[in-house]
């Protein structure tokens, strides 16, 4: 079953936000998450990876889950919801160069 599959059966509606714009004149001004795509994903806390995935820093130590998801645009310091959990987005990667999903591995947002 390809992950086009896996994500129409067993996928969640996640929202993902991207931090705006902030005043440049106001230290205190950090900007606001805007939310810019929705999409179907599946996110896996359950991520144990694979010695060879860790030895070539694919996954690193720290992640607490993988989203697997279609193509977006999707970039570090992103946050992802779902289920009204958020994460931050730490590396977006395009395994095998496929063109039908990407993984992102995301760390609980604190």
């Amino acid at each position: 079953m390809r992950i086009a599959g896996l994500l129409a059966k067993h996928g969640k509606p996640t929202e993902i936000q991207r931090k705006g714009e902030r005043d440049k004149k106001n230290p205190y001004d950090k900007g606001e998450f805007k939310k810019i795509n929705e999409v179907v994903a599946i996110v896996d806390e359950l991520v144990t990876g694979s010695p060879a995935g860790f030895k070539q820093d694919r996954i690193v130590n720290s992640t607490d889950a993988i989203m697997y998801c279609s193509v977006i645009d999707v970039r570090a310091g992103d946050k992802v919801i779902q289920d009204g959990k958020e994460y931050r987005a730490t590396k977006a990667s395009n395994p095998y160069n496929s063109n039908d999903h990407i993984e992102v591995a995301l760390d609980v947002w604190s």
